[in-house]
């Protein structure tokens, strides 16, 4: 059983036969490190689950990149809050490292919502997940200094920032890396 297979059944609560519906509707892609899955002002058709690898989603501003959202196994890397619609992408999404990843298009999961309580409850899920994400991010996170930021993120999820560069982490962070280094050398 794939990592996503038991994922949807633990926490998303999918039935055996429902995670089989979900799979028959989806696809499994791959992408090398640094390929670009998604791009930032382009229609969104798919929304994706990672099952190997650690991507990216960021904006593109003032020729500087803002990393947003960071997943890795697991996880789904979001684009827009359109989970259903297919709307422009607000991020770009990138493969930080070589991805396996599982696409449905967002007409088929309109589709299954519409016919299904379940599938209509698994988006509903993913969206609260998303909205958690945001409102710890600007209640809580987004006001901290860099380095208690850059600690909390060592925190939550250390197995990540150990796969990904120290270029990556300071987008998170919205530093140079040279400013990173300096926190880096304030923690240690």
């Amino acid at each position: 059983m794939c990592l996503l297979h038991r994922i949807f059944k633990e926490r998303y609560q999918l039935s055996e036969d429902d995670v089989s519906l979900l799979f028959e509707n989806m696809e499994q892609i791959t992408f090398s490190k640094r390929d670009i899955i998604q791009k930032e002002g382009r229609l969104s058709f798919y929304l994706y689950f990672v099952e190997r690898g650690i991507v990216r989603s960021f904006i593109s501003r003032e020729n500087k990149d803002v990393t947003i959202y960071i997943v890795a196994e697991g996880d789904t890397p979001l684009d827009s809050v359109g989970l259903t619609e297919i709307l422009n992408s607000k991020f770009s999404i990138e493969a930080i490292e070589d991805v396996v990843l599982w696409r449905i298009h967002k007409k088929q999961l309109k589709s299954l919502c519409s016919n299904s309580v379940v599938f209509a409850n698994f988006c509903r899920q993913l969206l609260e997940t998303q909205m958690r994400e945001i409102e710890v991010y600007w209640t809580e996170y987004y006001w901290m200094d860099k380095k208690e930021q850059y600690k909390l993120m060592l925190k939550r999820q250390p197995e990540i920032f150990q796969r990904i560069s120290l270029k990556d982490i300071a987008s998170y962070l919205n530093v140079t890396p040279q400013s990173l280094s300096r926190i880096r050398t304030l923690i240690d």
